[in-house]
């Protein structure tokens, strides 16, 4: 149930300013910082290693990490091969797809042919994963266009998670209205709500001050050793001003230090957003510890190092 005065709708009713001025940022910064070719090179075997060990979605992380920074190699070989085999295991061949999909970035006839399958399933009210497939759409920015009346119903009428999954799908367009509706939970009295919510639009590559705001407002109250605040601090890490993000990576830096393997994932996805060099002692432990999840994150950021900061999506 949501609260009825959540801050967010108030002011995006009454600032017409929302309009005009959603918060840009993923905008050009300072030159990336460089890690030996030692270190990078131990982060792709780690990665290549993950993509072929271990269990389902820590392989498609492991893939994912590795296309988006641009080490493609064996990707497409492997995952034909795990769809050939694989494709009927419920939630995993949604990963399959997405692989699939963010691998053909440059073939869109090749990406229309994973994306129908994945709307298929989101499609099928009987499919186990039309969760994973409504949150794998909202991750590949879908927003909805070949199913609008289903998207509707369920962003209203949806069970659980897929309600917060089909107002992300919908928050893709763009439309002001869209990302309030999404915003709403925030201010739900679900913990897992108010953390879909916040991991949501830490995806996003803008949003609006009203969101930002009210996603500062949750990191004052979220405790520490709580189920969201790890996710809100992702998404203002990603989403502050440059000269506002030292508390919120301090913090998550402590979670990949002492976290849980989903804290310490979560927290490498989004430091990754923004590398910095102080993250590096971090990470590099990270790089060694058993959890698939943990070096994935680590190798993640490391080889983001690397790369330029001025067209970058927030973990695509």
């Amino acid at each position: 149930m949501l609260q009825p005065d959540c801050r967010w709708t108030r002011s995006v009713l009454v600032s017409v300013s929302l309009v005009l001025a959603p918060v840009h940022s993923f905008r050009a910064e300072a030159q990336p910082h460089v890690v030996g070719p030692e270190l990078q090179n131990k982060a792709i075997s780690v990665l290549r290693t993950a993509m072929k060990e271990g269990a389902a979605f820590e392989k498609v992380h492991a893939a994912e990490a590795l296309i988006w920074t641009g080490h493609p190699e064996g990707i497409e070989e492997y995952y034909r091969e795990e769809d050939r085999t694989a494709s009927s295991e419920f939630s995993y061949r949604i990963g399959i797809w997405r692989v699939l999909y963010r691998f053909n970035a440059g073939n869109p006839a090749g990406q229309q042919e994973y994306l129908a399958r994945i709307l298929a399933v989101f499609s099928d009210p009987k499919a186990q994963d039309q969760a994973t497939a409504a949150e794998t759409l909202g991750k590949l920015k879908y927003a909805g266009a070949d199913c609008t009346k289903l998207v509707l119903d369920l962003a209203e009428h949806g069970k659980d998670d897929l309600r917060v999954w089909a107002r992300w799908i919908l928050a893709n367009s763009g439309k002001i209205e869209d990302e309030a509706h999404l915003a709403k939970f925030l201010c739900s009295k679900s913990p897992p709500d108010r953390a879909n919510a916040a991991y949501a639009f830490r995806y996003c590559k803008t949003i609006l001050p009203a969101t930002l705001k009210a996603i500062e407002d949750l990191a004052a109250t979220e405790p520490a050793d709580g189920e969201v605040r790890y996710y809100v601090l992702g998404t203002l890490y990603t989403h502050l001003p440059a000269d506002q993000r030292e508390s919120a990576k301090r913090e998550l830096l402590r979670y990949a230090v002492a976290g849980n393997t989903d804290q310490r994932y979560q927290a490498c996805m989004a430091l990754a957003n923004w590398p910095t060099e102080d993250m590096i002692q971090v990470v590099e432990k990270l790089l060694g510890n058993k959890p698939v999840d943990e070096r994935v994150g680590a190798a993640y950021v490391l080889l983001r190092m690397g790369q330029p900061r001025d067209k970058v999506d927030p973990n695509h």
